[in-house]
């Protein structure tokens, strides 16, 4: 990024000798509760919804599946 913006190039050797540059720290990060909770909720939202799209779809097989099975024994 430094290189596109022309940085002096001593300007970019005092930067690399003070700055550290390091990953967060995946379990020392601390989200609040309500993020956490909001998160929670849309999840379960939403495996809820899928549920239903699929307990929908399997209805409509059987009955289906029935209608078909009923034709054929006629």
């Amino acid at each position: 990024m430094l290189d596109t913006r022309d940085v002096d190039e001593e300007v970019y050797s005092k930067l690399n000798t003070w700055v550290v540059r390091k990953h967060p720290d995946r379990y020392g990060i601390e989200i609040p509760g309500n993020v956490v909770y909001s998160f929670v909720d849309e999840m379960s939202d939403r495996v809820d919804r899928g549920l239903r799209v699929s307990e929908n779809a399997v209805r409509r097989a059987e009955r289906a599946y029935s209608t078909r099975e009923r034709t054929s024994i006629s």
